[in-house]
């Protein structure tokens, strides 16, 4: 596996699931200007529709809420259902991110930002549950640029 795991992300941050399709993005970080727009580049290789998929744009370095007895996860993008559901979505993340609707047709799952702010600086995961495992996605690397 993990001969594997080295072979296949030369160049590419990915993580790998045998016989399935792979989710790729960048292995340099992201760099904004504070105000402006910023696309997190995500795809999946080989190209595949995603339109009926779920896909989940999260922060693996926020923690739940405390309060959550459920401690649940709070999204910064969750596609599902053929559209965006913002009831789990962070609120600072309102009106502020999306997903192109044809790219999903491509398996293009990047992820826009708008009006970056100093606080969307982190690490950044894509992840489509049905598509791949439980260990499956793509972690951005952290920049304090973003």
């Amino acid at each position: 596996m993990l001969q594997q795991w080295e072979n296949c992300h030369k160049g590419l941050n990915v993580l790998c699931c045998p016989g399935q399709p792979r989710v790729v993005g960048s292995l340099q970080p992201i760099v904004a200007v504070l105000g402006d727009d910023v696309i997190l580049p995500c795809r999946l290789q080989p190209s595949f529709n995603v339109e009926l998929l779920t896909v989940e744009w999260s922060r693996p370095d926020l923690k739940p809420d405390p309060s959550d007895r459920l401690g649940r996860v709070d999204y910064v993008y969750l596609y599902r259902g053929r559209r965006e559901d913002t009831d789990m979505k962070l609120q600072s993340y309102v009106g502020r991110t999306e997903l192109s609707k044809d790219g999903l047709k491509s398996g293009d799952i990047s992820l826009k930002i708008l009006n970056v702010t100093l606080e969307d600086g982190g690490r950044y995961r894509c992840f489509i549950p049905k598509l791949n495992g439980p260990r499956c996605g793509m972690i951005f690397p952290a920049n304090e640029h973003l």
